[in-house]
């Protein structure tokens, strides 16, 4: 009630510059302030106010504005998750890591396909949703992060979840590719003719 009717009058001074500037203080100012009262992470905090920012009728512009810094905090995230990264972890414990790469990566996105054809979907739009979930997304890492300040997730556990993450993260564009792949091949070329039930995308 507050932030949507501010951040329109700020849109109709048609200062890029000021609306901009006003998004990033607005967002920090959520976070700090959910932080403070509620108690949760600061991380958690920018997330709410993401949702804030987005229930605006400018919402959408905010967005646009501000796409030239995604790029910037997507390279510190990764940057970040590279210096978190414990290959001692990895090659102590191979089979654990394997174990959980294997739920990520195969039985996740496996899921996600079924579940996809059972809803009538296309064997492509199949393909694309479980692709796309085989990944550990950011937000993972404010929930671990919260849990191991409440002490609930041990350092092994973290070390595995960095480790799928950076995996996961790395392979999801080769993923993707190779559903590009199958979607110029055809899937009736790729099913070898097994019916699915369901029509191929295009």
């Amino acid at each position: 009630r507050l932030i949507s009717p501010l951040l329109e009058k700020l849109a109709k001074s048609r200062s890029v510059e000021l609306f901009t500037l006003a998004i990033f203080v607005l967002a920090i100012s959520v976070a700090a302030f959910a932080a403070t009262v509620f108690n949760v992470s600061v991380a958690l905090g920018a997330f709410m106010g993401g949702l804030v920012l987005a229930q605006s009728r400018v919402g959408e512009q905010a967005a646009v504005d501000i796409l030239p810094f995604r790029d910037v905090f997507s390279a510190l995230f990764f940057v970040s998750v590279g210096m978190l990264f414990n290959p001692e972890f990895v090659f102590n414990n191979p089979m654990m890591s394997l174990a959980a790469l294997g739920v990520v990566l195969i039985i996740k996105p496996l899921f996600a396909f079924i579940l996809v054809l059972l809803l009538k979907g296309t064997l492509a739009t199949a393909l694309t949703v479980s692709v796309g979930l085989a990944q550990i997304g950011e937000f993972s890492f404010i929930l671990a992060t919260l849990s191991r300040q409440l002490e609930l997730l041990p350092q092994a556990g973290y070390d595995l979840l960095v480790t799928c993450a950076l995996i996961s993260i790395a392979l999801n564009p080769l993923l993707f590719r190779f559903v590009r792949y199958i979607e110029r091949r055809g899937t009736s070329t790729i099913v070898n003719g097994f019916h699915w039930g369901v029509k191929p995308h295009g």
